[in-house]
């Protein structure tokens, strides 16, 4: 478990900011808080940066559309993707397809009651998303698999907790970011954050299974082959 402070001071350090054993006034901490927020903001738009998927789930009422952030009606923060979603009525759960807004638009009848929906359209609006089953069911709930942001550091004394490897990359990716505020170029530092990332992003890429239909032999001529490969 490290501190913002602890993760800003060795960013100084590391450009040479601030010299070994001193530590930072409480202004060159305050600075240092806010381009450790605008990096970990940054990451969060990385999605093999985040290291795992969280699970939402939103109780239906029948409404025609939720609100989906902090303070909405589905009330956790906001994700930065939506990976997938299924629907759970009375312990059975049933898969539902991610809409695009072409394909919601292309519905003609969008008022649709139903007891189970078949497909969901989240509209990206800010600071909620809008979601929209169709058809829609009055009971059961909808659960919601997606990445968060990784962090928002309220004060540099904040503690924060991420696995093996993430220190290291904050360190150089701070670094990084704060030394055009001083005037300083060095290739060593950005390669040393470019290191850092790709190793944590190797960790994090999952498999991948894609489904397609290809020849096969003289009977089948569109059997179903599933191929598995590693995710980039």
């Amino acid at each position: 478990m490290a501190t913002a402070l602890q993760i800003i001071e060795r960013a100084y350090r590391t450009i040479g900011v601030l010299a070994a054993g001193k530590t930072a006034s409480a202004d060159m901490a305050q600075d240092g808080l806010v381009y450790l927020n605008d990096v970990l903001n940054g990451l969060s738009n990385e999605s093999l940066a985040i290291f795992f998927a969280s699970q939402d789930v939103l109780p239906l009422t029948g409404a025609s559309s939720y609100t989906y952030g902090a303070g909405g009606d589905l009330d956790s923060p906001r994700p930065m993707t939506i990976n997938s979603a299924f629907y759970r009525l009375a312990n059975v759960d049933y898969p539902v397809t991610i809409l695009t807004a072409e394909q919601y638009n292309d519905i003609t009848v969008k008022n649709i009651g139903s007891s189970i929906p078949s497909g969901v359209f989240f509209n990206p609006e800010y600071p909620y998303y809008t979601i929209q089953l169709w058809p829609m069911p009055s009971t059961g709930s909808l659960y919601i698999d997606c990445n968060k942001p990784l962090l928002n550091l309220s004060t540099y004394n904040t503690s924060f907790s991420l696995p093996i490897g993430y220190e290291r990359m904050l360190r150089y990716a701070l670094a990084a970011e704060m030394m055009p505020e001083y005037g300083i170029s060095n290739p060593q530092v950005i390669g040393m954050m470019t290191d850092a990332k790709a190793w944590l992003k190797r960790i994090n890429s999952k498999s991948s299974i894609l489904k397609t239909c290809l020849p096969f032999g003289q009977k089948a001529n569109n059997a179903e082959r599933t191929i598995l490969f590693a995710g980039a």
